[in-house]
């Protein structure tokens, strides 16, 4: 079987002013969503009062940037409800990479998102497959 290294899923993001929606990266190691500033601007989001910084570490960097509140997470068709995400400036270098993967270069969906959905490596897409409780 072939696997695809490189897991997308069809997302809509709506904020209070905008909604904008596309294919993004699922990042399978990291914690949070990450939005760049300029998609958290143009879609409108909500900064949590806490001001505090937070430094998330991957293995090529690091990216600090502020919490904040997303209106409604829409993940292939399944309303996600609110999402916490980290709202940063993204370098060129990683939107070019983003993009050079076919998938919005201002979002990066994580791990807290994608509860409720498994990865297919063959197809390289979330599929849902509901909530578990044991």
């Amino acid at each position: 079987m072939e696997v695809n290294p490189i897991i997308k899923a069809r997302v809509v993001i709506k904020g209070s002013r905008r909604v904008t929606e596309g294919n993004v990266l699922v990042d399978t190691g990291a914690t949070y969503s990450i939005i760049d500033e300029e998609l958290a601007n143009e879609i409108g989001v909500k900064l949590l009062e806490r001001p505090e910084r937070i430094l998330l570490r991957g293995i090529c960097c690091q990216i600090e940037g502020r919490l904040c509140v997303i209106d409604t997470l829409i993940i292939e068709d399944i309303t996600v409800g609110p999402s916490v995400a980290v709202l940063t400036r993204l370098s060129t270098e990683v939107k070019e990479i983003l993009k050079s993967y076919e998938v919005l270069n201002t979002f990066i969906l994580g791990l807290r998102d994608i509860v409720g959905f498994t990865i297919d490596v063959k197809s390289g897409r979330l599929k849902w497959v509901g909530y578990l409780a044991l």
